[in-house]
């Protein structure tokens, strides 16, 4: 209402709507605070001023309130005693017509004659505010706050009601019933005073205390007005959105959302589950940082202390913050293993992970990470370091090098960047010692222990709008043994490029560009310098329903090689340069129906290259330097050559047929893909190139036509996913290679997975470093058992070697408070001498309690790298993670 500055009385008359169960009691109230008293149907409001507030039922469901604001000098009782009371006609008018037609008046009284008012016990708030659902699985409910959010000021008016009140000195006492607001803050109790000068309330009696966050109650409670802080004796709590709930013997609630419990505890299971229940002699839960504190705490599960801390920090949201992670615990036939891993909050910008681990049979492994970020880039380090490993010793010692560090390490770094709106920049880098310490001490990951070589890898690279240009620099690190090393791993020391491609549009000339110059070194040769350059022009033409686009070109090719004795050359060198031009026609139709659910697309690439025939035989070629042979699929079939990257320009002259089907559904979801494509050469008598060098895929032999390649995906549901692909070779009347997948996601809130798949390839000494058929059979999953346990598990099979490449089962559970899976796992290592494959059997265990603390946090990486389709945050972290 504002402050008075008048020496005379000012009165208005309000009028409320109490609804028409409510009792009609007329009553006069003096209160020099301010503050608002209601009583079904009474009520006063807050001023400087000292308020008067007679309240009289007038007829059913409306009470006349005259609210007369007096100066703080003005003394009330005088003011009373002279019967200077009355209600203003036409102020009485203009309230009734308010009241009937102003929606907050009525919404005001019905929030007050809520649930809120209903008379709460405040021991059992968690159970209260529990609201059962089974759509939140394995919880089978969530904390809902009846008190709904205002976005109001703390210094908003004070609004109170009760059965009954009266003024005793400087106090305004409450009794029945006492509901206190401010702004967002509800207050509830049997009885209640309020001290005007020391600006504080007192409450007794099943007191119940709310806030938008938060809920207590206690058996007692001090509200300090000014301060916003509170203080309750014999109290329990609800902290609704984290999901925690406790008990204590005192609890002191300040304005900056933090809680300070004496002898209290905590836990975030559902009401009338105890599994877990963290207990302090002093705790404090700081909601802004989402952090907790806890001083001579003890954990216990099902009642039994299991864990002891003098103190302990603990996360209760998602913010960042220093403390220990979950450790991660595994046994396998490698041995026992264990890492705790500490986490430094160093800046914003920047973490850091220590994580000691040790191993039973190997010894203690440092290990470290760090990330930093800034404007323009992102960092990543792991390094890791074993002081003389016991058995790596021993093994070297057993093949006759006794004399080699057993000291192992490994150095992992990672970057990122973004330098402007052009330039971007990567850097990866990975070390080891030695080749076996992926194998010997990485037992999560399956894919690292399987690698081949390690690569140290830099690049920055400008893209514009028409231009691009990049420099790279590549090494690696064979974890082969040194007769097997290929040949195919040189370093790149540097290779750049500058492309160039123009805007291109429909009947408008377009042209584009690249000139690359890449310089290897590899121990089977001293240095090769290769350069290359492509120009090609097309006119794109477009029609309804026909897409054309012939282009012409050139191709350049050229090395400079200098020979090492070591394979068999004198020294010295070789140069040779190849060009050829080149042409293409590419022609592409779509056809579909009247709705647009249904498309056909046939087409046609034609391509021509002329090439030189002036490559060398030699041992440099038949491996490539950073070519690969590939396998012909449907992302190959546009290709001109079987090979990726620039080695070779070989004569060809091709066309290649292709056909797509595609149709959606009623919303434009595709259901079904089709496409089936074949190669076929117009000139296949040149035969100055062969084997690794020719310009046909493996396995066609000079045929005129290549295999043909299919692949089909259908969408069978929304939860139901199906692809096939397939290489068919005509010529031999024999599959080539062959995929097939069934996959299903489930769309429930458990989200089921499940997995089958087949894969085959026939060996081709061309394609294959291994050069054998492989052939595979895969079957992965995770079930829902209800809405808290799980089984999950994976079977790859190998039927050519006639035995299991990965077999995994686990069990997991998971609920409100609680989190935990195991799993066994018992997988091949791959090593390339076939004598030295050996088999890795681990059992893995993560255990979380929810919103404190864990063990185990591998164990979502290893299923996300083993099940197809497994991420953490699903069903099995999504219950108040």
């Amino acid at each position: 209402m504002g402050k008075f500055s008048t020496t005379e009385p000012t009165q208005r008359c309000n009028w409320r709507y109490r609804g028409s169960d409510s009792v009609k009691l007329a009553s006069i109230s003096v209160i020099r605070t301010g503050l608002v008293l209601e009583s079904r149907g009474r009520m006063l409001y807050y001023s400087t001023a000292t308020l008067v507030t007679i309240s009289r039922p007038i007829f059913k469901g409306y009470d006349c309130m005259t609210i007369v604001a007096l100066p703080s000098t003005f003394s009330p009782a005088k003011f009373v005693a002279r019967g200077n009371i009355r209600c203003l006609m036409p102020l009485m008018l203009i309230g009734l017509v308010t009241a009937g037609i102003n929606p907050n008046l009525a919404a005001e009284q019905a929030a007050v004659s809520s649930g809120i008012l209903s008379p709460p016990e405040y021991r059992r708030l968690a159970q209260q505010d529990w609201q059962i659902d089974d759509q939140h699985a394995g919880c089978g409910g969530f904390y809902v706050n009846p008190l709904p959010v205002k976005e109001l000021s703390s210094s908003e008016a004070l609004q109170a009601s009760a059965d009954a009140s009266a003024i005793e000195a400087d106090k305004l006492l409450f009794s029945g019933n006492v509901l206190i607001q401010q702004g967002n803050m509800s207050l509830q109790a049997e009885e209640a005073s309020y001290d005007a000068k020391q600006q504080q309330l007192v409450l007794t009696d099943n007191v119940v205390i709310r806030t938008p966050a938060a809920a207590f109650g206690s058996a007692s409670a001090l509200f300090k007005i000014n301060q916003q802080s509170t203080l309750m004796q014999e109290a329990n709590y609800v902290l609704h959105q984290r999901h925690l709930r406790g008990e204590a013997k005192s609890i002191s609630h300040s304005s900056d959302h933090r809680l300070t419990v004496e002898q209290g505890n905590f836990t975030r299971c559902q009401p009338g589950n105890q599994l877990w229940l963290l207990s302090a002699e002093h705790l404090t839960l700081d909601s802004e940082e989402g952090q907790g504190r806890a001083k001579q705490a003890k954990i216990s599960i099902h009642g039994l202390p299991v864990f002891y801390f003098p103190y302990v920090q603990f996360p209760i949201g998602n913010a960042r913050q220093s403390g220990l992670l979950f450790p991660d615990i595994s046994n396998s036939s490698s041995g026992f293993d264990l890492a705790i891993p500490y986490y430094f909050n160093i800046a914003p910008q920047l973490d850091a992970t220590f994580s000691p681990r040790y191993h039973a049979k190997r010894g203690y492994v440092t290990q470290a990470s760090a990330r930093w970020l800034n404007r323009f880039d992102r960092w990543n380090i792991d390094v890791a370091y074993l002081d003389h490993d016991p058995v790596y010793a021993k093994q070297q010692a057993s093949n006759g090098n006794p004399q080699v560090d057993a000291n192992r390490w490994l150095l992992n770094i990672q970057e990122q960047g973004q330098w402007g709106k052009h330039v971007v920049s990567e850097i990866d880098v990975i070390r080891s010692s030695d080749r076996d310490y992926l194998r010997d001490l990485n037992n999560f990951s399956l894919s690292s222990s399987r690698r081949s070589h390690l690569h140290q890898r830099a690049e920055l690279n400008f893209y514009g709008d028409q231009f691009s240009a990049g420099v790279k620099l590549q090494h690696y690190q064979s974890l082969l043994d040194d007769q097997q090393t290929n040949a195919t791993l040189l370093e790149k020391i540097p290779e750049w490029y500058l492309a160039f491609q123009s805007p291109t549009g429909p009947f408008s000339l377009g042209a584009r560009g690249r000139w690359q110059e890449s310089h290897f070194e590899q121990k089977q040769y001293a240095d090769v310098h290769r350069r290359f350059g492509e120009l090609n022009i097309d006119l794109p033409m477009q029609w309804s329903g026909i897409r054309l686009r012939p282009s012409i070109g050139v191709q350049h090719l050229s090395y400079k090689i200098k020979f090492d004795d070591l394979i068999g050359f004198n020294s010295g060198s070789e140069k040779f340069t190849s060009t050829a031009p080149q042409a293409a026609v590419k022609l592409d139709l779509l056809l579909e129906n009247n709705d647009g659910r249904k498309l056909l697309s046939p087409g046609l690439l034609y391509q021509y290259r002329d090439a030189d025939e002036n490559y060398p035989h030699s041992t440099v070629f038949n491996g490539g330097l950073d070519s690969e042979l590939m396998s012909l699929t449907i992302d190959q079939l546009l290709a001109s050559s079987p090979r990726s990257g620039y080695d070779y320009l070989a004569d060809t002259e091709q066309v290649s047929l292709y056909l797509n089907h595609r149709r959606f559904d009623s919303i434009g979801h595709e259901t079904l893909a089709v496409t089936i494509g074949q190669i076929f050469y117009l000139d296949n008598n040149d035969d100055q190139m062969s084997g690794s060098q020719s310009p046909m895929w493996p396995g066609e032999n000079q045929n005129n036509s290549s295999s043909i390649v299919g692949e089909l995906t259908t969408s069978l549901s929304p939860a139901w996913q199906s692809s096939l692909s397939m290489n068919w070779n005509p010529h031999q009347k024999q599959l080539a290679e062959g995929h097939w997948q069934l996959a299903y996601r489930g769309q429930e809130k458990t989200s089921n997975i499940f997995n089958m798949g087949y894969h085959y390839r026939r060996a081709n000494q061309q394609y294959s470093l291994l050069a054998q058929t492989i052939e595979q059979a895969d079957l992965s999953f995770v079930k829902a058992l209800n809405s808290r346990w799980s089984v999950i598990g994976r079977y790859q099979y190998d039927t050519v070697q006639k035995r299991s490449n990965e077999a995994l089962a686990g069990i997991a559970y998971n609920n409100c408070c609680i989190r935990w899976q195991v799993i066994y796992r018992d997988a091949l290592i791959y090593r390339y001498d076939a004598q030295q494959q050996r088999r890795d059997r681990s059992v893995f265990l993560q255990i979380e309690l929810k919103g404190l603390f864990g063990i185990g946090s591998k164990v979502d990486s290893i299923l996300s790298e083993s099940i197809h389709g497994y991420r953490s945050n699903d069903w099995q972290s999504s219950l108040y993670n």
